[in-house]
């Protein structure tokens, strides 16, 4: 079977076509769809995963000590 993960219609990268990873980093609605294709039997299964990031802007200064 042939895996694929779209993040907002663009194709994610996986190493090994078992993990997809990517990073969302603003607050902005996400979609990602997960599909699976056997192409011999024309079988595809597709998963629309709506992502919704709610957080409050921060400001302000991050200090990190030893």
């Amino acid at each position: 079977a042939t895996k694929r993960v779209l993040l907002d219609g663009k194709q994610v990268i996986s190493s090994d076509q078992n993990s997809f990873e990517f990073t969302i980093d603003d607050s902005n609605n996400h979609e990602v769809t997960l599909i699976v294709e056997d192409k011999p039997s024309g079988a595809k299964t597709e998963i629309i995963i709506p992502i919704k990031v709610n957080r409050a802007d921060i400001i302000g200064k991050i200090v990190v000590t030893p």
